[in-house]
């Protein structure tokens, strides 16, 4: 499936273009790829095929996060506002107005939301009420995340609320991985860095699964059945500021439904740009070219953004830089 992504994002990208799905010669920009992972009647007549495309489109859209949504319906024309435009380049404006961006910003987001498209449309089908393979194998999965980064003290901290839903019957002990990466310093995480369960579970073990990784045995305060939520309050404490990245992000591994992500900054220390990223490949976090939002923090040095619908192996949280714009390592 993998290998077919670039060729339908290709294909994606030809179809936003002009007027988008009402475009004259839409049958002519339908390629193999679309006619295929969108199930479309290759015989069918120009009307029918655009009202295939649009509810292909469409539903696609409505498994992402809203502002995700949003940008696909604008592209191909799908709202009344952007179907009366006559140029792709239009809709990337209307896209950035209300998003508060610049273009080329709104049109980096529409690129990654158009990877997003492909990869949903190639994936594999599955049957009503199915839980996904992955899901079905643990006995848990994280519905939502709320996170409080604390940058403000000598040891940063980090607070954690994770809600968490059970999907096997009287579950009373929990197993929590978290990555803790290497300093910028390329020093790996020593025992500075300390765990605390502080709500909703009792700490019962500790193991190093690797220099970055490492595992927690939570105990719950009782056996919980199959379907319930259980939420545990966590915290992180790092050595000092020098141990943590310019970045905080979540990447989870199954789909989670919300994380709420507040950042506070040290008074004398506010970054000279801060980004909000949602949806990035891990490696692109931290990279200026890939999709990210510029944000500001407020008069106490605080940022606070929320993210629904979060896709897994995807990255979403926020990143800064302390160099100004135009300097080197200050990103776009």
């Amino acid at each position: 499936m993998i290998k077919n992504v670039g060729a339908l994002v290709a294909e994606l990208k030809a179809l936003r273009k002009g007027r988008g799905l009402d475009a004259p010669d839409l049958a002519a920009r339908v390629g193999p790829g679309l006619r295929s992972a969108f199930d479309l009647d290759v015989d069918a007549r120009p009307d029918r095929l655009r009202e295939e495309v649009a509810e292909r489109l469409r539903e696609l859209a409505g498994a992402l996060a809203p502002d995700q949504r949003d940008a696909v319906l604008v592209v191909y024309g799908l709202t009344p506002e952007s179907a009366a435009t006559r140029f792709y380049k239009e809709r990337v404006t209307m896209l950035a107005t209300s998003m508060e961006r610049d273009d080329r910003t709104a049109g980096r987001f529409i690129d990654k939301v158009l990877d997003l498209v492909a990869r949903a449309a190639l994936a594999p089908p599955s049957a009503p009420g199915d839980t996904c393979e992955d899901e079905a194998a643990l006995p848990w999965r994280l519905t939502s995340l709320r996170t409080s980064v604390v940058l403000n003290e000598e040891r940063p901290k980090v607070y954690e609320t994770r809600r968490l839903l059970l999907m096997r019957d009287r579950i009373d002990r929990i197993d929590l991985d978290l990555s803790v990466p290497v300093t910028p310093a390329g020093v790996p995480p020593g025992d500075g860095f300390q765990f605390h369960v502080l709500h909703g579970a009792t700490l019962q073990g500790e193991v190093r699964r690797s220099s970055t990784r490492r595992g927690y045995s939570l105990r719950l305060p009782r056996a919980l059945p199959r379907q319930s939520e259980h939420e545990v309050f966590l915290r992180f404490t790092f050595p000092g500021r020098g141990a943590m990245w310019p970045f905080y992000v979540s990447t989870p591994a199954l789909r989670c439904e919300h994380f709420d992500l507040r950042v506070k900054f040290p008074e004398n220390l506010v970054p000279e740009r801060v980004w909000r990223v949602a949806g990035v490949l891990p490696l692109e976090v931290q990279d200026p070219l890939a999709a990210r939002e510029s944000i500001e923090p407020d008069a106490n040095g605080e940022v606070h953004s929320t993210f629904t619908g979060l896709v897994p192996n995807l990255s979403y949280g926020v990143v800064w830089s302390h160099e100004p714009a135009g300097r080197p390592g200050a990103g776009s």
